[in-house]
């Protein structure tokens, strides 16, 4: 199984990236989930230990989704990349797109969580809800 870096990479190229990621899911008909973050926010590294903790939580997004991460520093909101993207309030957040470009679902990670974590329900549904269907988890 190929799993996504851990980490947001600041010196990645995000447009490059997705586009990397729209054909590769054109290719395994799977949906895109871009997730922005950065390695500054603790709430991401919060939902990535939270979701790799939890082995199925972690196949559902990784054979549910062609998944890209998208470093966005604090309060970057100039970025070109950024500006393309519909408006979102906070990181993490994630962008569930169909391998045609169509935008299918805006995902305030915020509603997901509970306490000082997330809840398995609420990331379970979202992952079983936007991946695609072939997981054989819907």
């Amino acid at each position: 199984m190929h799993l996504p870096p851990p980490l947001f990479d600041p010196e990645r190229e995000p447009v490059a990236d997705v586009r990397a990621a729209f054909e590769r899911a054109i290719l395994d008909q799977k949906n895109v989930l871009i997730e922005l973050g950065g390695d500054w926010c603790i709430w991401c590294h919060r939902l990535e230990r939270f979701i790799r903790s939890h082995p199925e939580l972690l196949y559902l997004r990784s054979f549910g989704f062609v998944h890209v991460k998208v470093h966005v520093e604090q309060d970057e909101t100039d970025n070109d990349f950024i500006q393309r993207l519909p408006g979102f309030d906070g990181i993490p957040h994630f962008f569930v797109y169909q391998a045609t470009g169509e935008l299918l679902h805006s995902q305030d990670t915020e509603l997901l969580e509970e306490g000082e974590s997330y809840n398995y329900e609420k990331v379970w549904t979202f992952l079983a809800t936007w991946g695609h269907a072939t997981t054989g988890l819907h």
